[in-house]
């Protein structure tokens, strides 16, 4: 019982946080985007921002964080 109370006291229940703008209207390719990512539990280890049309994928970024996890901004 007390490693399931110390499971829920310590384990991280809310998920990342992730805001994009602009958050909807016409996109080309002159558009620039904003992508703000925290995770104010556990904090960020890792991120990943990947852009998808049809069938075709894109990676914009993949990072890992080496130090304490955080909020990153791009």
């Amino acid at each position: 019982v007390l490693a399931a109370g110390a499971f829920f006291l310590f384990h991280d229940r809310l998920p990342p946080e992730v805001v994009v703008s602009p958050a909807q209207g016409p996109v080309g390719a002159a558009t620039k985007f904003t992508l703000k990512m925290s995770d104010p539990g556990s904090g960020l280890k890792s991120a990943d921002a990947v852009l998808k049309q049809g069938a075709k994928s894109f990676v914009l970024f993949s990072e890992q964080f080496a130090g304490p996890p955080g909020y990153m901004e791009k």
